[in-house]
């Protein structure tokens, strides 16, 4: 295993927990569009970043949100595709929902 590689194991594993912890939150509030949130504060430009840009500006924006869990709710539950949506990039709510869906099968 390169040493590239070792390094960023046990940061995609503390970002899934991480994520994982935002699902519980986000199922426990309704997936109502937000309104006020501190995306509302700032440039929505970096909520949608190109191809090759970096979303760490706008997660950090949405990590201090009060309304972070409203937001991945309505993501999730209306399948936005593009943009950091409560703080997640398109690719993390993809691997959410296929989380929701494992966890619908066995139960």
């Amino acid at each position: 295993m390169s040493a590239a590689r070792f390094r960023t194991a046990p940061r995609r594993e503390t970002r899934r927990v991480q994520l994982l912890e935002w699902l519980a939150e986000a199922d426990l509030v309704r997936p109502d569009a937000p309104v006020g949130g501190r995306c509302a504060e700032t440039d929505s430009e970096i909520f949608f970043p190109e191809k090759g840009e970096n979303p760490k500006a706008a997660q950090r924006t949405c990590r201090n949100c009060d309304l972070r869990a409203q937001c991945l709710s309505y993501a999730l539950a209306t399948e936005q595709e593009f943009g950091v949506w409560g703080g997640t990039t398109p690719n993390e709510r993809a691997w959410l929902r296929q989380v929701r869906e494992a966890q619908a099968v066995a139960a």
